[in-house]
């Protein structure tokens, strides 16, 4: 079962101790380079592994460093500015439809749209070839990318990311490098498995064939493929436990 990130009546990992599958939680945001580089070498080759999407519960919420702002467009400001927001909205309503098709098909649509310019992630004239992969409808993603439906499903994924803890609608957006005192948000990508917060997200498919070997579960044959090397220049979490 994937869990869709438009429900947020219940949080991922309860659902995924019900059905016996392994909760992923993955936050990215659209123009941050350490998002796409995890999303295109690591989750995407992960869930696309011999077996590895049947064991995931995946949740996907593309927001990062956002926060509610009535002034923007949007409604909301990001981290890399305005066109980061509206490329964020879209791939959210991508994503959703995407979720009905399986984690699989989640990492595939997000992939293909990381791998695009900026400024091609809002034009259906590029991004069709990304719904199109997958069998979902272009026409109503882009209608949703650019209508209120993409608005409401953005406050959604923003749900998740502050209640993970990526955001901080109390803290300013830029981030002074020289400044003391950071803003208090955690790092993206941030993903966590099976309630804990990886330190490397590029090894996310081992993270989840590790907890699948812990509860004596058979292990996929994906497994077996080896994991990307570490991010170049990332500031990866501590790994801590999240209740």
């Amino acid at each position: 079962m994937l869990v869709l990130v438009a429900a947020l009546a219940a949080f991922p990992t309860a659902a995924a101790e019900d059905d016996g599958k392994i909760s992923v939680e993955v936050f990215v945001e659209a123009f941050c380079p350490y998002s796409q580089e995890f999303v295109s070498r690591a989750l995407n080759p992960a869930l696309q592994a011999e077996g590895v999407a049947d064991i995931v519960d995946l949740t996907f919420a593309q927001c990062g460093h956002c926060r509610p702002d009535k002034t923007q467009e949007t409604g909301f400001e990001c981290q890399h500015g305005a066109d980061e927001c509206s490329a964020n909205k879209m791939i959210a309503c991508g994503v959703d439809a995407a979720a009905e098709k399986g984690p699989s098909a989640v990492s595939s649509y997000a992939s293909c749209m990381f791998s695009l310019p900026k400024g091609w992630m809002v034009d259906p004239g590029y991004t069709r070839q990304c719904a199109e992969a997958i069998e979902v409808d272009q026409d109503e993603i882009f209608a949703c990318g650019t209508g209120d439906d993409g608005s409401d499903k953005l406050k959604v994924h923003y749900k998740l990311t502050e209640k993970a803890g990526v955001t901080n609608p109390d803290e300013k957006m830029a981030v002074d490098e020289d400044a003391e005192e950071k803003p208090k948000r955690n790092p993206v990508p941030w993903v966590i498995v099976d309630g804990t917060v990886l330190e490397d997200p590029l090894k996310v498919r081992k993270a989840i064939c590790d907890v699948q070997a812990k509860r004596g579960q058979s292990v996929p044959s994906g497994c077996n493929e080896p994991p990307p090397t570490s991010l170049p220049d990332s500031e990866p979490a501590k790994n801590v436990e999240t209740a």
